[in-house]
């Protein structure tokens, strides 16, 4: 499943990052490949809220959909 179809308040963790660039941007941010992270909110066909350990962040749709993941 990628990101943009997670539930409010599922766990996840990061399988792949479909984009070489898109990889780079996310991990400056501290969430690459075997992330553990949680989906805070959701907003449909927009941003999804997620928290990294004590960050919380917002992912576009568009990035989202590139970003696999599986529930925990």
């Amino acid at each position: 499943m990628t990101l943009d179809e997670t539930k409010q308040g599922q766990e996840i963790n990061i399988t792949h990052i479909a984009d070489a660039h898109n990889r780079q941007m996310l991990l400056r941010m501290g969430i690459c490949e075997g992330t553990k992270i949680m989906c805070e909110n959701k907003i449909r066909k927009g941003p999804v809220i997620i928290k990294n350990k004590r960050n919380t962040i917002a992912i576009g749709y568009n990035l989202a959909k590139n970003i696999y993941c599986k529930e925990i």
